[in-house]
This record gives C-alpha cells, sequence and structure tokens, in this order.
C-alpha cells in the first residue's frame, strides 16, 4: 500500500510539474496567436480603410475638376464671348446653366475692385439674377481678400 501510495505521490509530483511547465507555454502561445490574429485583423482595416480613403480622394478629385470646368466655361461665357458693358447675354446662359447643374447657391462675376457684375442665385432651383443695388461690392469678404 505504501507503494501505491508512494507511486501515486510520485505521478502527482510529475503531473504538478508538467502541467507547470506546460501550462505557461501554452498560455504563451495562446497570447501569441491572439496578438497575431489581432495585427492580421489591424491590418485588414489598415488596408480597408485605405481604399475607403483612396476612393473618397478620387471623387473629391473628380468634383474638384468638375467645378473647375464650370469656372472654365463661366469665364469663357462672360469674358471671351461678351462684352463687360453688355452682359445680358451671359446673364441669360449663367440662368440656364445654374438651372441645368442645380449645385451652386450663387454664381457671381467679381471684378478687381470686388464689385460684383454678375449674380445668379439657385433661389430653391428657380435661378435669378441680380441686378442694380442688389448687386453687392463684397472687397471686404474674407473669401475675396484672399
Amino acid at each position: 500500500m505504501t507503494w501505491i501510495t508512494e507511486n501515486r505521490k510520485r505521478v502527482m509530483l510529475n503531473f504538478i510539474t508538467i502541467l507547470m511547465l506546460v501550462l505557461p507555454i501554452y498560455t504563451l502561445l495562446a497570447l501569441a496567436l491572439t496578438n497575431r490574429d489581432i495585427l492580421v485583423a489591424n491590418n485588414e482595416k489598415i488596408r480597408l480603410e485605405e481604399a475607403i480613403l483612396e476612393n473618397q480622394e478620387a471623387m473629391i478629385a473628380s468634383e474638384l475638376n468638375s467645378v473647375y470646368s464650370d469656372l472654365l466655361y463661366l469665364k469663357y461665357q462672360y469674358v471671351e464671348n461678351y462684352s463687360f458693358n453688355n452682359p445680358e447675354k451671359a446673364i441669360a446662359d449663367w440662368l440656364i446653366f445654374s438651372n441645368q447643374q442645380n449645385i451652386y447657391e450663387t454664381i457671381r462675376f467679381v471684378d478687381m475692385n470686388g464689385q460684383e457684375r454678375i449674380s445668379v442665385e439657385n433661389n430653391n432651383g428657380k435661378p435669378i439674377s441680380l441686378s442694380g443695388n442688389k448687386l453687392e461690392n463684397i472687397k471686404e469678404n474674407q473669401h475675396f481678400k484672399s
């Protein structure tokens, strides 16, 4: 009986010793695998975020190109085609343009002194042209000073 008890103690001691060696190794391995999975997931999130940012950058660039193209058109309509003293045709074209584009709140031609020469307002999708004393001098506005 003593032999069985001693043998049992030895087996239990060996089991505890092995458990004490294996458990930390297993824990470290589990932590390493968990950290690897977290890194992989974070890298995937980063790749997705980069793809989203690239897509948004392309969309913004496209919008800016569209606005730039619109500005060139409006400049051409006023400066190249019509007299500064007789802007009625440009106003008519800008009203049509504003109605078709329907994205600009106000389209203005402002001279070097800050005086509006043409101002077309969207007016909730029904563009109108401002004239006379409704045309403003925006020389003091922050966006004009730049």
